[in-house]
């Protein structure tokens, strides 16, 4: 019992070194505040949100959105799974580019669609290079962020079982 509760402090108070140092080097512009934030701008503006309710009216566009499209996947999906069954003809000529698709990564598809509706709003002068690059460069961020977090999903339990091994 003793040994957890050491464990647990010991982790809080890296959590608490990590905050803190991050703090410091957000304030004295050590790091991008842009890019990086602060903890304490991250709480204030978090707790505006939660104050104004404007992060619950956000949290359910998003999930409405997301409703949306996963019925509108579902549906389409369906009719076009329907119609490849009943019509072999189409089936086989759409066989190639279905396996070209599913091989693809679905994380490679908010890029390319990024480039191919940005060209096509820079070509009718709506959009300018930079602000294509800079779309580019923030979902490449968060896809990255999203492959990180999934690679620790998969390593720690492995992490934990090896842990348990060695003690």
């Amino acid at each position: 019992m003793k040994h957890k509760i050491i464990v647990l402090l010991t982790q809080i108070t890296l959590i608490i070194s990590f905050l803190l140092l991050w703090e410091y080097l957000s304030y004295h512009n050590i790091i991008n505040s842009f890019i990086f934030s602060s903890p304490s701008k991250i709480i204030k503006t978090t707790y505006l949100l939660f104050t104004n309710y404007h992060l619950v009216t956000h949290i359910f566009v998003t999930l409405k959105e997301i409703l949306i499209a996963f019925i509108i996947g579902i549906t389409l999906g369906l009719i076009i799974a329907i119609i490849m069954y009943e019509v072999p003809f189409i089936a086989q000529v759409l066989e190639p580019f279905l396996t070209i698709i599913n091989s693809l990564p679905k994380v490679a598809l908010g890029p390319i669609i990024i480039i191919w509706f940005g060209a096509k709003s820079i070509n009718l002068s709506n959009l300018e290079v930079g602000d294509m690059m800079a779309y580019m460069q923030y979902s490449m961020q968060i896809i990255m962020s999203f492959l990180f977090i999934s690679m620790i999903f998969v390593f720690m339990p492995r992490a934990v079982v090896s842990f348990k091994r060695v003690i």
